[in-house]
């Protein structure tokens, strides 16, 4: 299997629960919102197998204390058949949050949801079904996790959902 990958780059974490920690960003192409300001040019890419991924990972952060950061685009849309990413290090993922985690994410790996404001009602709805996808599988009370969500946009982005 292949992943659209647009690059894999060592920097700090600059936000979030993660922030001022070492990372390698692994910034996968393509997104099923397609919001205007996203910062993400999703052509061109390069298609990378696990071990090629896994190969640059390793050659960027040799000593293994950095966080890997699976974002995007939507990183959910590839990453459904990809255990074998990153295994033994911590891993974190950036999502809207409109897909499925993918059955191999634990509770010890680290999930941020970046929810949109000022898009199309039918991405809200993919959100919201999304969001309950996502408490399902942690099993926690979708109220704390908007309650969560709200707090992050305040805080971050001045916004209120």
């Amino acid at each position: 299997m292949s992943y659209k990958v647009n690059e894999i780059f060592l920097s700090v974490q600059a936000e979030g629960h993660n922030a001022g920690r070492l990372a390698v960003f692994v910034r996968f192409s393509g997104c099923n919102l397609k919001c205007p300001f996203c910062d993400t040019n999703h052509e061109p890419y390069t298609e990378m197998t696990a071990a090629e991924i896994n190969a640059e990972i390793t050659r960027l952060n040799a000593d293994k204390n950095a966080l890997v950061v699976f974002t995007g685009g939507e990183p959910t849309l590839q990453l459904k058949d990809a255990e074998e990413l990153a295994q033994g290090y911590q891993r974190a993922m950036e999502s809207n949050g409109t897909g499925e985690l993918p059955k191999w994410w634990t509770e010890n790996d680290w999930l941020t949801i970046s929810p949109k404001t000022k898009l199309p009602a039918e991405a809200y709805s993919k959100a919201k079904d999304g969001n309950k996808r996502l408490t399902k599988n942690f099993k926690v009370r979708e109220e704390h996790v908007v309650r969560r969500m709200r707090m992050y946009c305040y805080v971050n982005a001045g916004l209120t959902i």
